[in-house]
């Protein structure tokens, strides 16, 4: 993709992040200004220098979340403009694991909708985690942990991009992003250091490539009752390969999926529990 091509597509996906959180605004004129100020920046280069507070309708209340650069608004407007957690119809779940919690957008969804839920937050990038902590102090029954969900235990590095989405195991997916260290489980041992127990009501699964090392070797449906996140398509060396993960992984769920080429959300759902 040429460099004007780029640079339309990056314009458009920011008028739409704009127009949707303005929808949601209760002051769509303060909303206008953050929006403005963490775009410019943004354009000019300029790394995250203090945090903003971006205040979101959601129903009858207003939600606030801590931002500090515009990619912090794509996280919010993909969770309550699009509303990408559109779980099943009755489904109450008891506890959540949240993989890939990022500035904790997704946690207070969660909380909104789920109050009396255990939530455990799971997010391996620093900044992303400072926000994340900020935006979820003194919510009743959320945990943070720092650590990565992967193929295999260990100490792994971990690729933190200028934009927190996409940070990533994969060095490809994070776009040149800075190296760290990081403690990755497997998802079954990090569902039992967070929860305790081998199962979990509901898994989010928004990982940024990392999905591709667990859903070979992990049928997520042994472990929740409902998956719902993000795929992101096109890391596996054959589309083959990706397919035979994706059937593995997801085998005995009911799915629901949309996407484009680049990443696309999905909800799968085995017996739902009222």
């Amino acid at each position: 993709m040429g460099a004007a091509r780029k640079a339309t597509e990056h314009a458009k996906w920011a008028a739409r992040t704009a127009l949707l959180l303005l929808r949601r605004s209760p002051n769509r004129f303060a909303t206008a200004r953050l929006i403005a100020r963490l775009y410019l920046r943004e354009r000019r280069g300029q790394r995250q220098d203090r945090l903003e507070l971006l205040r979101l309708r959601d129903g009858d209340d207003v939600l606030e979340l801590w931002v500090g650069d515009f990619s912090d608004l794509h996280v919010a407007r993909e969770t309550f403009g699009n509303e990408v957690y559109d779980l099943p119809a009755g489904f109450r779940p008891r506890t959540i694991l949240d993989l890939g919690a990022n500035i904790g957008a997704s946690v207070l969804w969660f909380h909104r909708h789920f109050p009396d839920a255990e939530i455990h937050a799971v997010e391996p990038d620093r900044r992303s985690l400072e926000k994340l902590r900020r935006n979820v102090a003194g919510i009743a029954g959320v945990t943070v942990h720092h650590a990565a969900v992967a193929g295999q235990n260990g100490e792994r590095t971990f690729y933190e991009a200028q934009r927190g989405w996409e940070s990533s195991l994969v060095a490809e997916a994070a776009r040149g992003g800075q190296a760290a260290t990081v403690t990755a489980l497997t998802l079954p041992d990090l569902i039992r250091r967070c929860v305790g127990a081998e199962r979990v009501d509901l898994l989010k699964l928004d990982v940024e490539g990392a999905e591709w090392e667990i859903l070979p070797t992990v049928r997520l449906a042994g472990h929740a009752d409902v998956v719902a996140g993000e795929l992101h398509p096109g890391m596996l060396d054959e589309a083959a390969a990706e397919s035979a993960a994706l059937r593995h992984g997801l085998a005995g769920f009911e799915v629901r999926y949309e996407g484009n080429g680049n990443s696309g959300h999905f909800v799968a759902w085995t017996s739902v529990r009222a």
